[in-house]
């Protein structure tokens, strides 16, 4: 069965989305035959920052979004997938949002031996919230990934590489994008898991278009999943570096989550 496309959803990824799970047993496809919408899942997330040193800007993050298997076969899928990233703080009130970051993917992926083998096109644009910007931030990607998936009682352990090259791009300095990002759940019960994932993610800056060295974020996380009959809700502790984490300021900056995810049909 195929790993659904997407990345590590939430605080431990900047700016990537959509945890990545894997489709339902009963969305799976027969053999020798095609089949539309056979899956979808939908993740919904907040985490407050912890470690911010009296920044204004950082006080909660929050995801929504999902993707769709348009079309799948027995070994094969093609999926879009949808996020939208909000960076809130409390620089004029009280709930403050500052940053909104869309993500857009189109994806083919098969399996070979065992080995998910997929390619996507990638999208992302960033934008500042009640604040005044007239120049777009966003870049296009074509990304290759393999992922794969290994079961041992009631441990799981979904682990993906994928390298992304840059095609387009506005603003931003990106060349090339590496990731590595692994996803551990161990099944206590039929309703409890322990979560874990860790990510890392690097950017080759193009050197025509800035003076700085490739740059380096990903993070930790772990934490606690229940899981009901339609959903499943998960609260986690986080630690992550986030590339640019100000759009406009391009730092990297490194930050502590507390937070709470709801997913759509975790099996």
């Amino acid at each position: 069965m195929l790993v659904a496309p997407g990345a590590l959803a939430g605080p431990v990824s900047a700016q990537t989305p959509i945890q990545s799970l894997p489709p339902d047993a009963d969305a799976a496809v027969k053999s020798g035959t095609v089949d539309f919408l056979t899956n979808g899942r939908f993740v919904l997330d907040a985490a407050r920052f912890i470690g911010v040193g009296g920044d204004d800007r950082f006080s909660w993050d929050a995801n929504v979004g999902g993707s769709v298997d348009v079309m799948a076969g027995s070994a094969w899928r093609v999926n879009v997938l949808v996020d939208l990233e909000s960076v809130i703080g409390r620089e004029f009130r009280a709930i403050d949002p500052n940053q909104a970051n869309f993500t857009l993917e189109a994806s083919a992926a098969a399996r070979v031996r065992g080995t998910d083998l997929r390619v996507a096109l990638h999208h992302t644009s960033r934008h500042l919230v009640d604040r005044p910007k007239r120049f777009p931030i966003d870049w296009n990607l074509v990304v290759v990934e393999a992922a794969r998936v290994v079961e041992r009682g009631g441990l799981r352990v979904d682990a993906r590489v994928g390298v992304g090259k840059v095609i387009e791009r506005s603003f931003v300095d990106y060349a090339w994008e590496t990731t590595l990002d692994v996803l551990l759940r161990h099944r206590l019960d039929a309703r409890w898991s322990v979560i874990g994932s860790g990510s890392l993610r690097v950017l080759a800056i193009d050197s025509s278009a800035s003076s700085r060295s490739a740059q380096s974020g990903g993070g930790l996380e772990a934490g606690l999943q229940v899981t009901g009959r339609g959903a499943a809700l998960q609260l986690f502790l986080a630690y992550a570096q986030r590339i640019d984490a100000d759009p406009i300021a391009r730092d990297t900056r490194a930050f502590g989550f507390a937070g709470f995810r709801f997913l759509s049909r975790s099996r």
